[in-house]
């Protein structure tokens, strides 16, 4: 018994070995940090700042308080269409599990956060994505603005009286119901939450990384 208690204990002693110079053999080198957050604004950016900004635009920051309705309201637009037995499992699993819920444990230090607060406070600045690069780019308002003045060429773009988002969708809504196309198809198609399209702008930051 003591000699398989031995065996037994080196032979874990050997896997985890092997597992720590596998995770040091595979482990990333780090980042430089000025390559994936470039500050083309003129103001400083803090310590806590740079950490947290990155993460990247699609590090997603844990909420203080768990966002119930939002999880509702996605939950009931995705069972809309199923069978109603279906439907009504589902609202009891969902209740159960959100009451149950614990608090959602923060992937921010409270320094990064309230860097990031202050950061989004600030109108004179805007945080956008790099065109190459998967950076992040820090830009003055007014630099943004005066881009943004370049692409809406006069001869090519209008101002219009008002949006007209909510008649195309009318028509268009009108167009698949009177459609020879099956129920079940019309319904994916229908679309009742359309919004006019946004015009932004993105940094060609890769100029800036050498």
């Amino acid at each position: 018994m003591e000699i398989f208690f031995e065996h037994s204990i080196k032979r874990h002693k050997d896997k985890f070995e092997r597992l720590f110079q596998r995770s040091q053999y595979n482990k990333k080198p780090s980042l430089d940090i000025n390559r994936i957050v470039i500050n083309l604004s003129s103001k400083p950016l803090s310590e806590n700042a740079l950490n947290a900004l990155a993460k990247g635009k699609n590090f997603a920051v844990t909420p203080k308080i768990l966002p119930v309705e939002d999880i509702i309201s996605n939950i009931e637009a995705g069972i809309r269409f199923l069978p109603v037995d279906t439907i009504e499992e589902i609202r009891y699993q969902s209740v159960r599990i959100l009451r149950n819920a614990k608090p959602i444990k923060s992937n921010l230090t409270f320094s990064q956060r309230h860097a990031l607060k202050e950061l989004k406070g600030d109108k004179d600045v805007i945080v956008l994505s790099a065109d190459k690069g998967n950076a992040t780019v820090i830009l003055n308002m007014e630099d943004y603005n005066m881009k943004l003045q370049q692409l809406l060429d006069p001869q090519i773009y209008k101002i219009l009286p008002k949006d007209p988002t909510n008649k195309f969708l009318l028509k268009t809504k009108n167009l698949i119901k009177y459609s020879s196309i099956p129920d079940t198809i019309k319904r994916e198609l229908t679309n009742t939450e359309a919004i006019s399209p946004r015009l932004f702008t993105s940094c060609e930051a890769i100029l800036y990384y050498s």
